[in-house]
């Protein structure tokens, strides 16, 4: 038997460490790229600023408005920026977002918007609601908008609705507009003939497009001077590599330069630049744009 006695030794308790928080690393009052973010201050895009004043012109005519384009490119906070840009003297706005697919289901939608019992049957709630959008804009004394946001899964049927509600006991005149907004697959589902009557009532169509190299610089530069960053904070080629990346798509850039700034907190840097980016961000990545990103 050996006499040797093993030691055990205790483990070694970690030492206490101050870990600064996001914010106090880069002495920031607030965070900035967040999706919190009041439409009122949102930096507006050439193209985002195209499309308000489309939509202004638009509700002149009246009539069905269609705004498209693809997920994260900022179709909803522009449609936000919009309805708050609206004068509330002539205007009410109605807004709706994740629309139901089948007749019944968006019928009774509408009826708790306008606050109308909703029915059991299609037809009673179709009369109910064609009654009071026919006299809405005379009872409010403003013409009433009704913002559909998130139209990708609208059916034929509803669709159809919407264009008999439009064109109630035949007048020619328009007592309200309708705003559909939505991806390619609204613009794919509107293109099939079954819709051809609903898509010669549309006035105005545009679609949204994404940022360009200077609407990224110009984004992030805004966004930094909320918060009292240093411009300095990104670097050049930092934002040069997140809007190829990102390809403008302006979620896709508020993704990318958070991720750069948590990223940049671990390792203890005090400004984001490209070789961080390439080397802790983007493989790190889970959307599709991570297979083509920058080497």
């Amino acid at each position: 038997m050996s006499t040797e006695q093993s030691t055990v030794q205790a483990p070694v308790e970690p030492k206490e460490t101050s870990m600064a928080s996001l914010k106090q690393w880069f002495k920031l009052q607030k965070l900035p790229f967040t999706k919190y973010i009041w439409a009122s201050k949102m930096f507006p895009s050439k193209s985002q600023q195209e499309l308000i004043i489309g939509l202004r012109y638009s509700i002149e005519i009246k009539g069905i408005s269609v705004i498209l384009g693809l997920q994260g490119v900022g179709k909803s906070i522009t449609l936000r920026r919009f309805k708050e840009d609206l004068s509330p003297q002539e205007y009410q706005v109605f807004y709706l977002w994740n629309t139901r697919s089948s007749p019944q289901g968006f019928l009774r939608s509408l009826c708790r918007v306008f606050q109308l019992q909703p029915s059991a049957f299609i037809a009673d709630m179709f009369d109910a609601l064609s009654s009071h959008l026919f006299s809405l804009e005379s009872n409010l004394g403003k013409h009433p908008i009704i913002i559909f946001d998130d139209c990708d899964h609208l059916s034929r049927d509803v669709l159809e609705y919407l264009r008999l509600l439009m064109n109630f006991q035949m007048d020619s005149e328009e007592h309200f507009s309708i705003i559909l907004c939505g991806t390619e697959v609204l613009q794919a589902h509107l293109k099939e003939q079954p819709n051809i009557a609903f898509r010669q009532r549309v006035t105005y169509c545009q679609t949204l497009r994404p940022f360009t190299a200077g609407d990224t610089r110009a984004y992030i530069t805004y966004h930094l001077q909320r918060v009292d960053a240093p411009p300095e904070l990104f670097t050049d080629g930092a934002v040069k590599l997140i809007f190829q990346y990102s390809r403008g798509y302006p979620r896709v850039i508020n993704q990318v330069a958070l991720q750069s700034l948590i990223q940049a907190a671990v390792f203890k840097k005090e400004i984001v630049d490209e070789h961080l980016i390439k080397r802790h961000v983007l493989p790190n990545l889970l959307n599709d744009f991570a297979e083509e990103a920058p080497k």
